[in-house]
């Protein structure tokens, strides 16, 4: 019986001692704390949403552990940063450092634009606006913004995670929500790349572009859940802390571009789905409600002070807090469980390129260096891309790290933009001198694109008014990709040339023409090109008015023309910076069919310099011609900021330079993510030789001339309201609504 009864205690003596290290070891596994199970909810609320990272600052200076996060709009965005591994540090770096403005202005910058796609090239009036037709119909971008910038942000913020998991797998287990722009519905997403989730769930309906992910269309999840308090109950959770911001709606002086308006009309729909979830919240969960009078969903400049907000109301916060904290040794452990992960940076074993045209393709390959073997750098591909985006091209281009059979490679796409395939611009110019002289132009210029092989294209211009033309131009490329090009064109024009007698007007006459021209080329991409051409086409000189100074008569044209041209002005109307260079040269023969040998060569050059609000310009231009040059070849100067005081094209030369110098002060600036205003204050002081060898029209030889303007620079067209006078007695005041220098050819 005492030997029974010695086995039985040391069997549950072993037994005790068994189950106490099994406890210990589970303990230790665990931790030596139990962790409270906290939710964390954030509100979505554009730039309000800045808010979440200072709450998230002060919880972990508290030791206080979240166990799930789920969020809607900026608060999916920080909510995924925070669930895959990001420290504040960096999102505070990351998110009050971005240009905000710039993020949201995906309109190319002119200087990155290739060359045959900027606007005011050659002197050209149509503007950059460009609006597709198809089928009958015009189409119009789905949204304001695309957002390529934003995605690369995003990929940015989140990358520590891969390119695709289960959001439970995260460090943080992170839900996002969107909504189904087809259907109404919400759309909880649990899976994927993060940053294509968050992009869904910030993608505010006619602002931000949809995103297409598992067949459905998914836009900003506000409109039907902006506070998801019931995907964080459905986790169980013992509490849950909620960030939520009281409306405080802008008033009428404040609803002053499309961006205001948006979120004013978005703030308005999502109070009505945040009430029904607060009301959801038990009685232990905790809200915190940063006061955020003083800013709107569109304070994306003001991120450090948003920022702040948030920290100051979540330590106002603390004492309803503190019993969610752990020992600050379990809190470390678990911090270094949620960051101490390494970016996702694995080896690409291939690299491909989907979704877009042939010259779309090898545009994307030749823009990046990344190639089979490297390790996938996100930085150095988003830095690769964006010029690439920048122009024009494409409506976004994009990069994603995919997982096939084991191995991990690289996906660029490129969705080029549908609506360029066929477009119209427009352009108008009015002119107007308080002196009876006046003129008008409207054109409009018509792109069908990718109408063969190479990406070839053909133009087609038509202009009324003043100086009416027509002008059609076929452009292909000699291969996929290359920078040779051929470009037969034909153009039908009828300019204005004027004889003066002092400042009066004795005669005018009409110079008509119709000339075929083919041209061979050198494109240098975003900088410019280089050609060399024949023309050939008869013309015909019409006195329309006045004296007989100069015979009517008809001409041929037969000649060579090769120009290089280089522009990399920021503006073309209003520049600050960068620079323009062309020279021309003209060889007409009768062997080719001209009336008369003669030859002409051009040049001119521009550059801006700016300090602050003042821009100083200096440019300059040069016509000169050999003895014998036709009086229908002659040059037609004088204007507006061209030799200031005098009509528009009313000095006939052989031979002319003149140098200018422009300076504008801006007086008024307004600006947004979709397009910028500008009032300027300017004058010019030129200086001018002209020459001419029709013995019928006098000779001014040169000239000081200068003049003093109102201007301003808008989304549509500049305008101009200014007084000119030169040293031989012409006086101007003149009233330009339209580009100025379309006006002289």
């Amino acid at each position: 019986m005492r030997t029974t009864l010695r086995l039985l205690l040391c069997v549950a003596a072993l037994q005790l001692s068994f189950n106490s290290n099994a406890n210990a070891e589970k303990k230790e596994k665990a931790g030596p704390y139990p962790r409270p199970r906290v939710a964390l909810v954030l509100e979505g609320g554009g730039a309000l949403g800045f808010a979440h990272v200072g709450v998230i600052k002060v919880l972990e200076e508290a030791n206080i552990p979240v166990e799930f996060v789920t969020g809607t709009s900026m608060g999916s965005i920080v909510g995924a940063a925070f669930a895959s591994g990001s420290t504040v540090e960096n999102m505070e770096k990351i998110l009050s450092s971005t240009d905000w403005d710039q993020l949201f202005n995906e309109n190319p910058p002119r200087d990155m634009v290739n060359y045959r796609e900027k606007s005011g090239r050659g002197r050209e009036l149509f503007g950059d606006a460009k609006l597709g037709f198809q089928d009958g119909g015009f189409i119009v971008p789905s949204a304001l913004v695309q957002g390529q910038y934003v995605e690369l942000l995003l990929q940015g913020l989140f990358n520590k995670a891969p390119p695709s998991i289960a959001f439970d797998k995260l460090p943080v287990p992170y839900r996002a929500v969107a909504a189904d722009i087809e259907t109404g519905e919400e759309v909880i997403l649990d899976h994927g790349s993060l940053a294509i989730a968050a992009r869904a769930s910030m993608s505010v309906p006619g602002f931000f572009a949809p995103v297409e992910l598992d067949g459905r269309l998914l836009v900003d999840g506000g409109i039907v859940n902006n506070f998801p308090v019931d995907i964080a109950l459905a986790r169980n959770p013992q509490y849950i802390i909620g960030v939520e911001f009281k409306s405080v709606f802008r008033k009428r002086d404040s609803l002053t571009n499309p961006l205001a308006i948006s979120a004013q009309m978005m703030d308005l729909l999502l109070e009505r789905t945040t009430a029904s979830r607060i009301a959801m919240l038990r009685k232990q969960d905790i809200m915190i409600q940063p006061d955020l009078t003083n800013y709107s969903s569109t304070s994306f400049n003001k991120a450090r002070e948003i920022m702040m907000a948030g920290e100051v109301a979540a330590r106002a916060a603390l004492p309803k807090l503190r019993h969610l904290a752990v020992p600050h040794d379990e809190f470390e452990r678990y911090y270094k469980l949620r960051t101490g992960h390494q970016p996702f940076a694995p080896k690409l074993e291939f690299v491909e390129v989907h979704d877009t045209s042939p010259q779309g393709k090898t545009a994307i390959l030749a823009a990046v260096s990344v190639k089979p073997g490297d390790v996938y750098d996100h930085d150095k591909i988003s830095e690769e891309l964006t010029p690439l985006y920048q122009n024009g091209q494409f409506k976004k281009v994009t990069q994603q790290v995919v997982e096939e059979n084991g191995k991990y490679g690289l996906l660029l796409e490129g969705e080029e933009k549908e609506w360029l395939n066929k477009y119209v611009r427009l352009g108008l110019s009015l002119q107007d001198n308080f002196t009876g002289d006046s003129g008008y132009s409207l054109a409009a210029d018509v792109r069908f694109n990718n109408l063969g092989t190479y990406g070839s294209y053909a133009d087609v211009q038509g202009e009324v008014g003043t100086s009416p033309r027509f002008f059609t131009e076929f452009y292909q490329p000699l291969g996929t990709g290359s920078p040779f090009f051929v470009a037969p064109s034909i153009d039908l024009s009828r300019k204005d040339i004027k004889v003066l007698d002092g400042s009066d007007i004795v005669a005018e006459y009409h110079r008509q023409q119709m000339v075929l021209g083919t041209d061979l080329g050198y494109t240098f991409g975003k900088y410019g090109e280089l050609t060399s051409g024949w023309r050939r086409g008869p013309g015909k000189l019409n006195r329309y008015i006045g004296a007989s100074a100069v015979p009517s008569f008809d001409f041929e044209i037969g000649e060579i023309v090769s120009s290089l041209t280089i522009d990399q002005m920021d503006n073309v109307d209003f520049p600050t910076e960068g620079y323009r260079f062309g020279v021309t040269s003209k060889q007409s023969r009768d062997s080719l069919g001209a009336s008369s040998d003669f030859q002409q060569n051009g040049a001119q050059m521009a550059a801006p310099f700016t300090v602050g609000a003042n821009t100083l310009m200096f440019s300059g231009s040069l016509g000169t011609s050999s003895d014998n040059l036709p009086v229908e070849r002659s040059y037609s100067i004088g204007g507006p900021f061209d030799i200031s005081g005098y009509q528009l094209g009313s000095l006939t030369a052989d031979y002319y330079w003149v140098g200018r110098a422009l300076l504008t002060h801006r007086i008024a600036e307004g600006s947004s993510a979709l397009f910028k205003l500008g009032g300027y204050l300017g004058g010019t002081v030129e200086v001018a030789n002209v020459q001419t060898n029709i013995e019928s029209i006098p000779d001014p030889g040169s000239i000081l001339a200068g003049s003093v303007f109102i201007g301003a620079d808008t989304p549509l067209v500049p305008v101009y309201l200014g007084f000119g006078m030169s040293d031989q007695q012409e006086r101007s005041i003149f009233l330009n609504i339209g580009r100025i220098a379309a006006r002289s050819r």
